[in-house]
Order: structure tokens, then sequence, then C-alpha cells
């Protein structure tokens, strides 16, 4: 089609150019006409009547309306005429075929310049229909692969109890299954049951009919088959499932599978999650120990997460002694024991009426900033039970340790020591604490517990050794920036309050502007300057970056100190409150509790802590028109205190700040009155 249309207009380009050299014939003779005289082409008597041809459709001048003048061209008569007559009518002749011809040749273009267009319409429709059949077969197969991946689930036979020992009788279930497909089924009941698809007692039986058919021959061929017996072990833990796993670990044992360490310790921390707040009977306390036995006797040496789980296990049985062993196992690693494994074996200690180990770890562990969990406090309350004679006396013991180390319980422990409070003959509630420290509940008043000058000193000195300059001075800071800190203290006059800059202006969050820090910031500083206080800010080198117009209400109204972007700055705010004395107070909702873990000595670490509840503020809010609301340091210290008979116990309750400034979660400390048997 494309062809026949290019030939077509060739032809018409042929014809076409024929016409032109026609015409240039015809003008030809037209300029023949110029040499004419005038007398032989019109009648000097006839420029008011001209004749026509009959056939009017020939074009012709109008006549002029001008005198007739003469003029001699030369040569021609009326023959001329006559013939220039004879002419014209050939020409018109001539005329009407090549138009006629033209129109012709003109169709004819349009029609192959149409065919071509319809040739460019179907071959378009045709690559589309092709498209469309590719995509459909890239479709279907995609869709044969998809189909091939969402494989039908094998169908089980029916459950039903089965007979004792008779479990794994059928030797020929799916003797000719496909082992790919068994592996992929596992692995999806597996993926199911972790995202809470599937209930335990279906991932029990089909794991249990998945592993039995895959042939001894693919576990020799991949050893690693094993982690789905451990990822099962795990779902057991979550689950509590101490059934399932026993059945199982009997089933690995009867095919004499080698099993690794990470999967028999992890039964044993089954055994723990199910009893540790429950007696076991004897015949589960010698299923522990017999495996801890097998343990032993498969590994020499244990890593850490392997003794942390026997420490779990056998602190459930007589033999809980032997978790002395295992702790001494993980100190050798290097890993320092959490606390959860010296929990554990002080309420074994306390549970079989040790008293002298369990007070020991127990110091081991407040030295080693480890605080107990609920597992120590549930052992200690199983020994008062069946030693009601000494509960007076251990808990008094407790609750000085308590106080020593500034540890609050939790609450459940409180909750139990109240309902228990009859048993244990002393008289216990909940009560509140005025901001005088006044209780509601028997009317004394909490101390302060203030340090004296000599304390004071000893802990300003201890922290400038310890955790200013500490084993590697440049961990926190450099010895030039060191100095020059101290130096700057001898130019200026003492200050009764340090800021935290940064900690200050990110209490509003990470994600606000310079001005946003700024105006809080300087709302602080507002705060304590009208009341006549002499402010320090210390921040970091980046805060120089904010502009001028921000930065200029805080450099106003305070001194600003900065030091490097890399160094910390809170051993700079500890130091700067306590250079300028034991009465400078500093703003900071930090905690602190990492600089008073570097003080080691736990006299020292004692000190730190009433040092800084007596001097630490904290930003509360800032309202709309810059005005600061500061949590003031409390009259009283906040720790386990007794007074006389009583012995007054804090606690802490988790509270959501929803402040517009400030979004944070705050520790609110309730307390708790008993009152001991004199």
């Amino acid at each position: 089609m494309i062809a026949i249309s290019l030939i077509l207009l060739c032809l018409f380009s042929i014809v076409q150019a024929l016409i032109d050299n026609t015409s240039d014939i015809f003008n030809n003779d037209i300029m023949d006409l110029v040499y004419v005289k005038k007398d032989n082409l019109i009648e000097q008597t006839a420029f008011s009547t001209v004749s026509t041809p009959e056939n009017g459709s020939h074009p012709e001048a109008l006549a002029l309306q001008a005198s007739n003048r003469e003029a001699d061209y030369g040569g021609h008569e009326q023959n001329y005429y006559h013939h220039d007559h004879k002419y014209v009518y050939d020409k018109k002749k001539d005329k009407g075929l090549s138009h006629i011809f033209q129109i012709a040749v003109t169709a004819l273009a349009f029609l192959a310049f149409g065919g071509y267009l319809l040739c460019l319409i179907v071959q378009a429709v045709k690559s589309k229909t092709q498209m469309n059949a590719a995509q459909m077969a890239a479709t279907q197969t995609q869709t044969i692969i998809r189909r091939r991946r969402r494989r039908k689930p094998i169908r089980l036979r029916p459950l039903r109890r089965p007979k004792r020992d008779t479990y794994f009788d059928d030797e020929d279930l799916w003797e000719n299954a496909n082992y790919e497909d068994l592996y992929y089924a596992l692995t999806t009941f597996s993926e199911g049951y972790a995202q809470d698809r599937l209930q335990s007692k279906y991932v029990f039986t089909v794991t249990f009919y998945l592993i039995h058919s895959i042939s001894k021959e693919l576990r020799d061929l991949n050893p690693d088959w094993l982690t789905l017996a451990e990822t099962v072990i795990g779902f057991c833990i979550q689950d509590k499932r101490l059934d399932i796993a026993k059945t199982y670990f009997e089933y690995l044992k009867t095919e004499k599978i080698q099993l690794n360490n990470a999967f028999i310790s992890k039964l044993l921390r089954l055994y723990y999650v199910c009893y540790n707040e429950a007696a076991i009977s004897k015949e589960i306390e010698i299923e522990i120990i017999n495996l801890c036995s097998l343990f032993e006797k498969k590994f020499d040496l244990l890593d850490a997460f392997s003794s942390e789980n026997a420490i779990l296990g056998l602190s459930l049985t007589s033999n809980w002694k032997q978790c002395l062993e295992h702790l001494n196992n993980i100190k050798l690693t290097g890993i320092a024991p959490n606390a959860l494994v010296y929990s554990t074996i002080i309420a074994a200690a306390f549970i079989n009426n040790d008293l002298d180990v369990a007070w020991e770890l127990l110091r081991e562990m407040i030295d080693n900033d480890r605080e107990p969990t609920s597992r120590m406090y549930y052992g200690l309350l199983k020994f008062c039970e069946n030693n009601v004679s000494k509960s007076v006396e251990i808990l008094d013991n407790l609750f000085q340790i308590l106080s020593n180390s500034d540890i609050k319980p939790p609450k459940e422990y409180i909750d139990k020591l109240i309902g228990l409070k009859k048993q244990f003959k002393l008289s216990g509630k909940l009560t509140k604490i005025t901001k005088m420290g006044k209780c509601y509940s028997c009317g004394n008043s909490l101390s302060s517990m203030t340090l004296s000058q000599d304390e004071f000193n000893l802990l300003r000195t201890s922290f400038y050794t310890n955790v200013m300059v500490g084993k590697n001075v440049y961990t926190k800071t450099t010895p030039k920036e060191l100095e020059n800190f101290q130096k700057f203290f001898t130019t200026v006059e003492p200050f009764n309050i340090v800021i935290d800059g940064l900690n200050v202006a990110y209490s509003a969050g990470i994600k606000h502007t310079p001005e946003t820090y700024c105006r809080l910031i300087a709302g602080v500083i507002k705060y304590f300057t009208d009341q006549q206080n002499r402010v320090l800010v210390l921040g970091r080198a980046h805060m120089s970056k904010w502009k001028n117009i921000h930065m200029s209400q805080i450099l106003k109204t305070s001194t600003l100190y900065l030091v490097q972007n890399l160094s910390q700055d809170d051993p700079f705010l500890l130091y700067a409150a306590m250079h300028n004395g034991p009465k400078t107070g500093f703003v900071s909702r930090d905690l602190m509790r990492g600089h008073s873990y570097r003080l080691k000595d736990p006299n020292l670490k004692m000190l730190f802590r009433r040092w800084q509840n007596n001097v630490q503020h904290q930003l509360i809010y800032l309202d709309n028109q810059g005005n600061a609301r500061v949590k003031h340091p409390l009259p009283y210290v906040p720790i386990a205190q007794k007074q006389e008979t009583y012995w007054h116990i804090p606690f802490e309750i988790n509270i959501e700040n929803k402040s517009k400034n400030i979004s944070s979660k705050v520790n609110s400390i309730q307390w708790a009155c008993f009152k001991m048997p004199s």
C-alpha cells in the first residue's frame, strides 16, 4: 500500500511538471502581442461596444473610457486577430482537458495519501493487538508462577487422640511427599504463627508431622534444619506451652537427633517462664536437673546466654547453688550479669533460707548498678511467709538497703506487702506526702538530708577525678578545654543557677526552629533573674550560629558559655554547679544516672543523689506569654526514710506529660507508710 501511494505521488509530480511546461508556452504566445499594432487589435470605432463570444464564460477586459489614439506597432493586420481568436478558442478547449486531468490526478493523490494513513492506522491497531496479547501471556505466566507459589495446603488426617507411645509409628506417612513442599509448608505455618494467624496447637501438630516426614538423608545434607526446632521452642516460650516442648524434646531424642546448646538452654528457660511464681513438683524438678546434667555433659564451656538460661532453670530446684558457678562463668566472659540473673539467684536464696548469700548478692547487684526485679521481691515475700517471726527483721533490712541505694520498689510489690500486713503483724497503707514533706497517714515529716561541708567537698573532688577526667579525659572533652573552663570561673563572680541550654531548648522536641529554642531558654532565664539570681547558660558551639536577633535576650540577661560540639555538656554542667558551692542549683531534666554510676563508691553515689535532689530544678512548661513553670527541689529527699517506727517507701508510676510545649513521660512518685511493730 505504501509503494502504490509513492508511485501515484511520483506520477502526479510528472504530470504537474508537464502542465507547467504548457503554461510557459502559452505565456510566450501572449508576449508576442506586445509587437502587434494597436489599430489591428482594437477597432477604432468600437470603444463603447465590445463584441463577446457566444460563450460568455470567457473573461474579458472592460472598455476604457479614453480617447482613441493611434499607434503603429508595425507589421500585422487583421490576420493576426483571426489567428488570435482561433488560438483563444483552442486554448479554452485545451484548458478544460487539463483541468479535468488535474482534478483526476489530485483525487488519486488524495486517495494515495488516504491509503497511506489507513495503512498506518491498521499497523497501529495490529501492534496494539500484539502488545495486548503479549501482556495477556505475561499475566498468564505470572499467574501460573503465583499459583505455583501459593501451593495448596497439605491436608492432614483428622486429629484424634493418639495412643501412647504410638504417635509416630506410621512410617508410611507421606512416603512419596516432596520435601521441598514440606519445607515450604513448615515455614509458612511458622510465619503464620508468628503473625498470630494460627493457634499454637495447629503449629504443634503440623510441625511434628512435617519434621517426622523429612528423611534422615535430608537432615544430614542440611544440618541447619535444627534452627526450626529452636524456633518452635521460642514459640512455646511465648505461649508458655511446656507440654508441647517436652513432647517435642522426647521425639528428638527418640530420633537420636544431635541437639545443640541453644535448644537445651531455651528449654530450661521455658521451665522458668512456666514455674517462676509457682511451686514445682518433684517430677518437674527431676526433669530440670536431668536436663542440666545433659547440658553440662555435652558442653564443657557455656556462653553467657546459655549460662543465664541454666541459672533460670536451676533456681527452681534444690540444686540452686549451682547457679553460683554459672554466675562466675558469666563474669569470666567479660559480660556483667544482668538484673534478671541476680534477682533470680537472690530469690532462690531467700526461698531456700540462705540469707547470707541473698544479702551478699543483693549488695553486689546494687554496686554493679543493677536494680532488683519483681522476682527478687517475690522470693523475699516467700521467705517472710515461711518465717513470719523473722519477717519484720527482713523487711527492715530491705527498707534500709533501699534507702541507702535510692531504689524504689515496683508497685505490685507494695500492693502485695500491704495485703500481707496482718500476717506480718505490721500496718501499712498508701499515703500522700505534702510539699513540705509531711505524711498524711502518720503525721511525721520527712528529712531533707542535706550534705555537710566535708561531704560536699569529698563529692566535688571525687566528681572531678572520676567523672570529669576519669580514665580517659578525651572521651568527654580535651585537657585544653577543661583547663579553659576552670580559668573561666576565676574571671567571673559565682553563679546561683546553671542552666543546661540544650536540655531546656529540646524540651519542646528537636524539630523546632532556633527561635523557639531561644524563647524557651530566655523564659527560664527570666524566671530565675526575676528572683535576683545570677545565671550561667551552658551550651554547645553550634548555638553560636543561631541568629543574633534570637540570642540577644539570652546574652543580655545571663552569661553564656559554649563547649565544643563533640564534648559532653552534662559533666561541665554538674562541675559548674559544684564549683560555685553547695547551694548553687542547676536546671536539667536529665536524671544523671550515668554520671552517678562513674563514681563507683556506693557512699559517693548516695552523696551525689542527695546533693542532686537538693539542687536540681526541672522545667515543666512555658506559657504563651513566656512565663516558665519550674519544678523546684523538694524540701525532703524522695527515698525510703524511717521516722520513729514508721517507714515511708516511695514507688514510681509513669504519667504522660501532655503539655503543649513539652512532651515527655514523667515519673510520678507515690508513697506507702508502714508501721513496724516495736
